[in-house]
């Protein structure tokens, strides 16, 4: 039997193919919060695969560098996908 990660990873696949299912799906699931966080844990790790610093994408998004610097981690010791992701 499948794991539960494994059952969701696979419903996640089979049914959300655009940006609009994504967003409803996701706004349903988090709080606005949370959805919120994960919007902008994408968008450091984007700005940071970039070239800008620590503090320039601090300023720019509005977030605390605690956060910026987990992102930083994200980048270096991930599984790479994000940074696949967001160097695309």
């Amino acid at each position: 039997m499948a794991s539960k990660k494994q059952q969701f990873l696979t419903a996640l696949s089979d049914h959300l193919k655009t940006p609009k299912d994504f967003d409803r799906f996701f706004s349903d699931l988090l709080t606005p919060g949370e959805y919120e966080d994960l919007i902008d844990r994408f968008l450091i790790c984007r700005e940071l695969a970039a070239g800008k610093t620590v503090q320039n994408v601090c300023q720019t998004l509005d977030v605390a560098s605690a956060t910026v610097v987990r992102g930083n981690r994200v980048l270096k010791h991930g599984s790479g996908q994000v940074k696949k992701m967001v160097q695309s």
